[in-house]
């Protein structure tokens, strides 16, 4: 049983720890079937190799801030000084196990970009933007100074490592709010969702949501009431995910309800034709 749940009655922190845990659930099987579709299409076609590089500094950056706030003595210590009245973080154990998996899930999604790797027949390379080279890079140099002032004075009460986990947190936060708008332009200018499951989205939108309802049960039964803002990486990781993921099915039950499926010329074929659409409009 986590150590913050000895604040509330033993039935409703079970409760809380059955909904850590069915959200875990849900965000964790959301990974698959984009990795599963990519690799029966033997193709990325119709996803964003922004999206996908994002999301993968995001989750760890997440893991970082997951596994330092429940396992790192240093940084809890400094956060039991600054909120003496409410010591303990609320970063559950299911928080770590979704954080770890993400990751390693993310990397592999990532890793199907590269053919070499997987084999996956495509027309052309998928190149990463500038745009998100330089988001990319800035966020890791934002972490590295901050770590860098940290080390530098030690003894700072204004600048502690329990900041540096909240930079890296805010790095999450931020890259979450972006990852989805490389996905959400290419959708615009395919006119298409194909390519694209929708079921990661739809798993997206269920375990936000018991997210959510887990943080304002643990809020409630804590020492301070608007605790759920201690860990407000939890809570607008939510709230951006739902709205988002809601954008999503617009476009493809509302705007591009009528789109060819990409799927019945194969990721093969379908590269091909748009790598013949560059070529006619180069000439």
């Amino acid at each position: 049983m986590d150590d913050d749940s000895t604040t509330m009655p033993k039935g409703v922190a079970i409760f809380s720890a059955i909904i850590g845990w069915a959200y875990t659930f849900l965000w964790t099987v959301s990974f698959y079937p984009l990795l599963i579709s990519n690799i029966r299409r033997r193709s990325t076609h119709g996803v964003s190799v922004d999206f996908c590089l994002l999301n993968l500094l995001g989750m760890t950056a997440y893991a970082i801030y997951n596994i330092t706030m429940r396992f790192s003595p240093v940084v809890r210590r400094q956060y039991a000084a600054r909120n003496p009245q409410n010591p303990t973080p609320i970063v559950q154990s299911n928080d770590v196990a979704y954080a770890l998996h993400g990751l390693f899930i993310s990397a592999t999604i990532y890793s199907q970009f590269y053919p070499r790797l997987w084999g996956f027949d495509t027309a052309k390379p998928s190149r990463i933007s500038p745009w998100c080279s330089l988001v990319f890079w800035g966020c890791i140099i934002a972490a590295l100074v901050g770590a860098f002032v940290a080390i530098l004075v030690p003894y700072s009460q204004s600048w502690m490592w329990l900041d540096v986990i909240y930079l890296v947190g805010n790095i999450k936060t931020f890259l979450t709010l972006l990852k989805y708008i490389p996905q959400t332009w290419l959708n615009y200018k395919r006119k298409s969702t194909q390519g694209l499951p929708l079921l990661p989205f739809a798993l997206d939108i269920a375990g936000a949501s018991l997210s959510l309802l887990q943080l304002l049960i643990d809020s409630a039964y804590s020492s301070n009431q608007p605790t759920a803002l201690s860990n407000p990486v939890k809570l607008l990781l939510a709230y951006v995910t739902i709205c988002f993921d809601l954008v999503f099915f617009f476009q493809h039950y509302v705007l591009y309800r009528n789109a060819t499926d990409d799927d019945l010329l194969g990721g093969r074929h379908a590269d091909e034709e748009d790598h013949r659409l560059l070529e006619t409009e180069l000439r």
